[in-house]
């Protein structure tokens, strides 16, 4: 059955860490997973807590952000490609990694922190460390062989065209 049970960070606790770290007030833009759009309404909204489940483009969604908090979406990589922090969240770990699927790595190893509980994922916030963050997105996109300039594609065509023997 489909259910809002990984949903289940403390958005207020949030919202409130945010405040403490940075100063400011922040909003926190929920959008659950197209598989359970549907019951997007039982998650509770507010003033700073905004449903944008329906918002038809996510990049916009990241683009616009500070942090992006996700468990096992690739939003984590466009984060990392739109120079994005984030933040790893997944309180459901070890039922969907033993029942479930497999990971073609373990996801512990992301340069975003990971937590499965609310306690160690405000830990994590409030500890954020973004110069720390950006030096391991970058150690993890050379691992993962991912460049990100303008001769990128050209360099990915050349390859093709070598592969192709063309």
């Amino acid at each position: 059955s489909k259910s809002i049970d990984a949903y289940d960070l403390d958005y207020q606790r949030f919202l409130d860490s945010a405040k403490e770290k940075y100063k400011k007030n922040f909003c926190l833009l929920v959008r659950l997973h197209p598989n359970i759009s549907k019951i997007a309404s039982n998650i509770i909204y507010s003033e700073s807590v905004i449903n944008a489940t329906f918002y038809p483009n996510v990049d916009d969604l990241i683009i616009a952000s500070k942090f992006v908090i996700s468990d096992y979406s690739s939003v984590l990589f466009k984060a990392m490609r739109f120079n994005v922090y984030s933040l790893i969240y997944a309180s459901d770990y070890i039922r969907y990694f033993s029942e479930e699927r497999k990971n073609y790595f373990d996801i512990k190893t992301l340069p975003s922190p990971f937590a499965s509980n609310n306690d160690d994922f405000i830990k994590n916030f409030l500890s954020f460390n973004e110069e720390e963050y950006e030096n391991k997105v970058k150690d993890f996109n050379e691992m993962a062989g991912y460049y990100n300039d303008e001769s990128s594609l050209t360099a990915l065509v050349d390859r093709i065209r070598k592969i192709c023997g063309k």
